[in-house]
């Protein structure tokens, strides 16, 4: 399934170059395009790419056109940075922007369809906007945000972006019409460009994204609904257009939001706007405590939290803070239950609901050390900097279940000081509280500021953390609670990108375009070890660092090597990464340590098989499957049902692979049929009704082996075991039309299609074929092709 890469359009596939004379042209001329750079070495068209673009003029843009085609990513990348600083004529300009569209559609490599993209943004033109727009909802599914991103990034694109949000809420077919990954994205700068316009808001039709947004189905958009209207809000605070704020409030509630939701919102306006009477947010919060608004009680508990930390907040702008931290301690009893109660929703696709709890958890121990400190107790005092610890891991745990659970993910303690809930935007006000003078914000803000700084300096640069602090607190690598989190965010950081990686292949599996698809792997992998280093400089611990490394070396080298016939390659990496995981002792610590473990121990199994070695194939087989059932055991016990869900489905996955072993290698067909029950009773889905049906045929259960297949709908990926399904049912003319799809459609490079051609002709399910002359036809290996070939 490895494949040669797609072809560039035809356009744009011509063979100038940039010549040896482009040295020593001057820095005024800079280097030449002309028809000699495709001869050159590789070294020599990246560096003479880079000098270009460092000297870019106009006359570049021809030679640039062609030399496009360079079939080195590097080269390409650094070419489109040149085109887009050149500049043009109007026609000239014309052809440049179909040019970056085209590579952001076409391109076979993921960083230049990426730089493609970063290019139309920096051309910052209305055409450009308009481009970006339409590839949103052209591209693949995994690039379509990305077009988003760099449509927000400039201002004719926001603008764009604004009209888009606004109008796919206009009726609910709209709605449908635009990805929800995408409408996350644009809705990021819905509210402050709402804010910026004359009048905005005062339309229902502005409106309806936030009405509609805050009550949809998917938590991703309730959520980015909710963070473009306090955006808005802001934004109106600080262009000082408080009636405006009102005003739009009011024709919120008019169209049906949630008076809790609206109430809310004004108490957090009226604190932040500053100047006025915090009683008043006092006697309001009570209010809103009191509210009630249907029959969720933890929905209830939530808002009467809320209404203690806004209290509490109030009391500290009036002084109290006695009164205040009396209130944050009945709110932290109040959001213990709201965290115990909803445990599960992590596991549940509640991550965002997940993070947000935390986050809010965070934020009321962050207040408290807030209240502490204004009332006199010292900025280094180890009880206040505790509770600044606390916070920093609670952020922390936010972050993880974020990355875990594919959510937007906030930064650690940046985040403290950027909340609209937290000190410093609701008592450092627009307009000082009568309590909180310039002078002492700044005093404070200065000693919380040595504060965060002194439990995790990384993050608060330009303060000066207390000296002779206890280790658990100055450092969180030196504290084991704040070290395992930024562990298990590490390794949550590969899972995600494991899971885009296992993505792309079930969209090669199901037959989407090989080439294109395991380049965007290839890609995510070089990612990942980059992210590794990157972290590994941040000083966290090597062992997680090396598990990066081996994860994006096993993601991309291990199943690529295998699929190229290069066992021996495949399984020293593979065996590598388990001594060293074992060594390490990790997997007796951490759960995702043993699930590497048994992955790995699965592809030695694999690469043993593969070269006949049956019996050393199912020892491997076995363990793998060992350490998964132990894994399914340990998430069940801790009321984890997603990950023991994903525990389940490895077993099946290993069982199938220790059936075609004892089926196609060992001969044994009892032996592979008991397996196959085993896992088909894990995993019911259509893949395995196929091989369900597969195992009936092999033992004579023929009717039973009509009845699913009559139930099974035909997709690239059953091809090759329809086929062998249908040559033991004696259906030899299907077998082989299936057979020749699979080929066809599923091994488009010729290594891959070697291998597994190799494959059929050793498969007994293909006994039935062999002599028939299209059987051997559709089975011969070309010469050139080999099973190893790269």
């Amino acid at each position: 399934m490895n494949g040669s890469g797609l072809c560039f359009s035809a356009c744009l596939v011509i063979a100038l170059s940039v010549s040896e004379a482009a040295y020593g042209q001057g820095e005024k001329a800079g280097p030449r395009l002309d028809a000699d750079f495709s001869q050159a070495p590789l070294a020599e068209r990246r560096d003479l790419a880079r000098a270009a673009r460092e000297a870019p003029l106009a006359e570049h843009f021809r030679g640039v056109r062609a030399a496009l085609s360079d079939p080195d990513a590097e080269v390409r990348v650094e070419l489109l940075g040149l085109c887009a600083a050149l500049d043009l004529t109007d026609a000239e300009s014309a052809l440049r922007l179909a040019l970056f569209r085209g590579l952001a559609q076409d391109d076979e490599a993921l960083s230049v369809r990426r730089a493609a993209l970063m290019s139309l943004a920096g051309l910052d033109s209305s055409e450009a906007a308009r481009a970006l727009a339409d590839l949103v909802l052209e591209l693949a599914p995994s690039e379509r945000a990305q077009a988003a991103r760099e449509q927000v990034s400039f201002a004719r694109g926001r603008e764009l972006a604004f009209d888009t949000v606004r109008d796919s809420f206009a009726s609910p077919r709209a709605m449908q019409a635009l990805p929800s990954d995408v409408l996350t994205v644009l809705f990021s700068v819905y509210g402050t460009t709402l804010a910026e316009r004359p009048g905005g808001g005062d339309l229902a039709l502005e409106r309806a994204p936030f009405v509609l947004g805050l009550t949809h189905n998917q938590p991703m958009l309730r959520a980015a609904a909710a963070a473009a209207l306090d955006d808005c809000l802001l934004r109106l605070r600080e262009l000082e257009r408080s009636s405006r704020a009102a005003r739009l409030l009011e024709a919120l509630a008019n169209d049906g939001v949630e008076a809790r939701a609206i109430l809310y919102l004004r108490l957090r306006s009226a604190l932040a706007e500053g100047g006025g009477n915090p009683e008043e947010v006092i006697a309001q919060a009570r209010d809103l405590r009191r509210t009630r608004g249907g029959p969720d009680t933890w929905i209830a508990q939530r808002w009467r939290f809320r209404a203690l930390y806004l209290e509490g907040m109030a009391l500290l702008a009036l002084d109290r803070t006695g009164e205040a931290r009396e209130l944050f301690s009945r709110a932290g009893d109040l959001q213990d239950g709201l965290l115990e109660a909803r445990v599960d929703l992590a596991g549940q696709g509640g991550a965002i609901e997940q993070r947000d709890l935390l986050h809010e958890r965070s934020l009321l121990v962050f207040a408290r050390a807030f209240a502490k400190q204004s009332g006199g107790t010292p900025a280094r005092d180890l009880g206040l900097l505790e509770d600044l610890r606390l916070a920093h891991e609670l952020q922390l745990e936010a972050q993880l279940v974020a990355t875990a659970g594919d959510a937007p993910i906030f930064a650690s303690l940046g985040t403290l000081y950027d909340s609209q809930l937290g000190p410093y935007q609701l008592i450092f006000a627009l307009r000082p509280h009568a309590a909180w003078p310039p002078s002492r914000c700044l005093e404070l803000e200065s000693a919380l500021g040595r504060g965060l700084a002194s439990v995790s300096a990384r993050e608060v640069p330009g303060f000066n953390a207390f000296a002779d602090l206890p280790d658990r607190v100055r450092d969180p690598l030196l504290d084991s609670r704040r070290r395992t989190l930024l562990g298990e965010i590490a390794v949550a950081e590969v899972q995600a990108l494991q899971r885009r990686i296992d993505a792309l292949h079930r969209r090669m599996d199901g037959g989407g375009d090989d080439a294109a698809l395991e380049n965007e792997a290839i890609q995510l992998a070089l990612g990942l070890r980059m992210r590794a280093q990157d972290l590994r400089e941040k000083s966290l611990e090597q062992r997680f660092f090396d598990l990066r490394m081996v994860a994006a070396l096993a993601l991309r080298h291990c199943g690529g090597l295998r699929r190229e016939g290069d066992t021996e390659a495949c399984r020293a990496l593979a065996a590598g990464f388990v001594a060293e995981l074992d060594q390490g002792n990790l997997p007796a610590q951490y759960p995702w340590a043993v699930r590497l473990v048994a992955q790995g121990h699965l592809l030695l199994g694999g690469t043993w098989s593969d070269d006949d070695e049956a019996q050393e194939a199912e020892t491997e087989m076995l363990a793998a499957l060992e350490l998964f059932k132990g894994l399914e055991t340990y998430y069940k016990d801790r009321g984890a049902p997603a990950a023991a869900a994903q525990a389940t489905a490895s077993m099946a996955d290993a069982l199938v692979s220790l059936a075609v072993n004892a089926n196609v290698k060992q001969r044994d067909a009892e032996a592979a049929l008991a397996y196959f029950e085993r896992a088909f009773s894990l995993q019911e889905d259509d893949f395995m009704r196929i091989l369900l049906a597969c195992y009936r045929a092999r033992s004579g259960r023929v009717e039973e082996a009509h009845a699913l297949l009559a139930e099974i709908p035909v997709s690239p990926r059953g091809y090759y075991n329809l086929a062998c399904t249908y040559a033991l049912l004696g259906e030899g003319t299907r077998a082989l039309e299936l057979l020749a799809q699979d080929f066809r459609e599923n091994r488009r490079s010729p290594a891959a299609l070697a291998r597994q051609q190799a494959w059929a002709r050793a498969d007994p399910d293909l006994a039935s074929l062999r002599g028939d002359a299209r059987f051997e036809s559709l089975t011969e290996i070309a010469p050139e092709a080999g099973t190893g070939e790269r």
